[in-house]
């Protein structure tokens, strides 16, 4: 094998680009057309439409990060850390947040208290 590349579904496309660009500084953005498009820094994502709103609230990216606090400022700049999803220290060893994207997505951002 040789990489993942998730496939996040998007209720609008167009607007999980410029999500991921403008506020959480994912790069390198291409549009096929209304139905797909992509992210390629730091690292690949792929972007679907689906028409179901309940299937993008299942879905669910846990993303390490190597600066948690300065990640977590950068969101909270932005206004899109989740209210129950505020930073803290979880039992199994990381520090961790979430916020949810435009479709609902749920994106944890963490880092192992090992790496701190």
């Amino acid at each position: 094998m040789k990489k993942v590349v998730p496939q996040v579904p998007a209720l609008n496309v167009k607007e999980s680009l410029e999500f991921y660009g403008q506020k959480l500084g994912f790069g390198d953005q291409w549009q096929f057309n209304q139905h797909y498009g992509g992210v390629r820094t730091p690292f690949e994502l792929n972007f679907c439409y689906y028409d179901n709103p309940d299937f993008p609230k299942n879905y669910v990216m846990r993303v390490e990060v190597e600066d948690i606090q300065s990640h977590y400022r950068h969101c909270q700049q932005h206004a899109i850390v989740h209210p129950k999803g505020l930073l803290e220290v979880k039992p199994w060893g990381v520090e961790e947040f979430a916020v949810l994207d435009p479709s609902g997505v749920l994106i944890v951002f963490y880092q192992a208290l090992s790496d701190k």
